[in-house]
């Protein structure tokens, strides 16, 4: 009987393989699908795994608060059509969602900023800021990147591939 050798008795490593990957995955079968359940980590146990994964979690909760006033701005314009208005006249209210408006829209902006400059360290980390720059959030819901946008991309992207800052 052959002796066993110390290779047939290690413990397995872990592997990163695509096929390993998209099992992980289960049924879901393509690596957008598995980075869902990531991004939906609590912050800090996102980040550990991948920072990119945090900025991804605070633009959509950036994203998701922008939709809300835009969504109160919506009904408040509808009241006013309701009472025969084409267009509401400046009131407190209507100041206020303003306001709030013009808050939400610069902190989903700096949230976007922020998840373009992050650099992922997983190539889960990359698939998931690739999915989200060609989601309908990203630039697949509308204008091609500006330069200074283009370049924040590029310059993450090849960060990760080189293994630093490159940017």
């Amino acid at each position: 009987m052959p002796k066993p050798t110390a290779a047939a008795n290690a413990t397995p490593m872990p592997t990163s393989s695509r096929r390993a990957f998209l099992k992980a995955g289960g049924a879901l079968g393509t690596v957008a699908a598995f980075a869902v359940p990531v991004a939906l980590l609590p912050k800090a146990e996102a980040s550990s795994i991948d920072p990119v994964f945090s900025a991804i979690y605070e633009f959509r909760a950036k994203r998701a608060a922008f939709y809300d006033v835009l969504k109160v701005q919506g009904d408040y314009e509808a009241r006013c059509k309701a009472r025969g208005l084409s267009f509401c006249d400046p009131t407190p209210e209507s100041d206020a969602i303003e306001e709030l408006r013009d808050a939400a829209s610069d902190e989903d902006a700096q949230a976007w900023r922020d998840f373009l400059n992050t650099v992922p360290t997983t190539r889960e980390g990359l698939c998931a800021y690739l999915d989200l720059l060609t989601d309908m959030d990203g630039y697949g819901g509308g204008p091609a990147p500006e330069a200074e946008e283009m370049e924040a991309i590029c310059g993450a992207i090849r960060s990760f591939v080189m293994g630093g800052h490159y940017a």
